[in-house]
């Protein structure tokens, strides 16, 4: 597989680098190629306090950068554009990339009300092939096995093709899980038993739906577990537990509007895990 890093030189890109080299030391099959995108605005703010040589510097920190995070021989380029996120889209689709790996700008012990970048929301908009989004403080992936998140419908196609095809590169399991959203509170509405069963028979329900689903993606042999709760806590208490290295979930592509009054699990996930995560589009 052939992934595009995009190389943030600031703290937040560092997770970024980790998730990289861990790949790399997995599978000789693994190609990366670091991307830094000048941005033209600070480019030309950086050109008026100093008129050495930008690009230079950018590039020996680019270097530097590399170094420390273990990938001496990494392939790097610094390039030039009014955009990064629009540069970088370009980047993987001249290169025929399988992915993208970014950086996070939040850790996930922290509460900051902006977790996502500029760029990395752009980019998650775009989807122009799977965006592994890793935290800041990534420093030790897990070995345990690639996290297939899915909500059994069709923009859960493409992730489980992605998850198959990167499990394989890297020698890692799957596992699938389905979780069935119960935030609502109906205790004022219903007995408590009645609402116990109902969960219960819904479960039962949605495992039914799940083997069909796995079924049908050729994930008949692959370990699931169904459950119940808030979706997001439910399923990085699985990756914890499990020690994913690797949550993979489709998008749904919520248009501006749609935005405004709910968000995606996918999004969601990439605000919050403490490891990466995958999001991939239809």
């Amino acid at each position: 597989m052939k992934w595009v890093i995009g190389l943030d030189l600031r703290p937040r890109g560092s997770g970024a680098l980790q998730f990289a080299r861990w790949m790399a030391e997995r599978a000789a099959s693994v190609e990366l190629e670091g991307v830094h995108v000048l941005e033209d605005s600070k480019l030309l703010q950086l050109l008026r306090r100093d008129h050495g040589d930008i690009e230079a510097v950018a590039n020996r920190r680019v270097r530097e950068t590399a170094e420390q995070a273990g990938l001496a021989d990494l392939s790097t380029r610094v390039v030039r554009s009014s955009s990064i996120d629009g540069r970088l889209v370009e980047e993987v689709q001249g290169m025929r990339a399988d992915g993208l790996i970014v950086g996070r700008q939040g850790r996930a012990d922290e509460t900051a009300l902006v977790r996502l970048g500029r760029v990395s929301r752009r980019l998650l908009r775009q989807l122009p092939v799977p965006i592994v989004m890793a935290p800041p403080e990534l420093e030790h992936v897990g070995e345990g096995p690639v996290l297939l998140a899915t909500d059994l419908q069709p923009a859960s196609s493409a992730a489980a093709r992605f998850a198959k095809r990167v499990a394989g590169v890297l020698d890692r399991p799957i596992l699938v899980a389905h979780i069935v959203h119960s935030g609502t509170d109906t205790s004022d509405l219903v007995p408590a038993v009645t609402v116990e069963q109902f969960y219960r028979q819904m479960g039962l329900d949605r495992e039914h739906d799940l083997h069909g689903w796995m079924r049908e993606h050729a994930l008949v042999d692959v370990p699931a577990v169904v459950g119940e709760g808030d979706v997001i806590s439910r399923l990085l208490g699985i990756a914890s537990e499990e020690r994913a290295p690797l949550i993979v979930c489709g998008s749904r592509r919520l248009g501006a509007a749609e935005r405004l009054f709910t968000s995606s699990v996918a999004t969601e996930l990439t605000r919050h895990a403490p490891c990466a995560v995958a999001v991939v589009g239809d």
